[in-house]
């Protein structure tokens, strides 16, 4: 079993996810949508300390 999380745009929830894998015992990988205008395409697994500054609805291939 494992728990996966990717909501569109946001890493919110990730944090409670994370804790609600760990009381089963389940590992957990963190994930996001991400949706700019020309495509749209899941991104995991994510670092939990990395902070990104994006307007995924504008950037290009190369900033994402």
């Amino acid at each position: 079993d494992v728990a996966f999380l990717s909501d569109h745009d946001s890493v919110i929830n990730n944090e409670a996810m994370r804790k609600l894998a760990a009381t089963r015992e389940v590992p957990f990988i963190a994930g996001t949508e991400l949706s700019p205008s020309w495509g749209h395409f899941n991104a995991y697994p994510l670092d939990p300390e990395a902070t990104v500054d994006l307007d995924t609805g504008q950037a290009t291939v190369q900033q994402i």
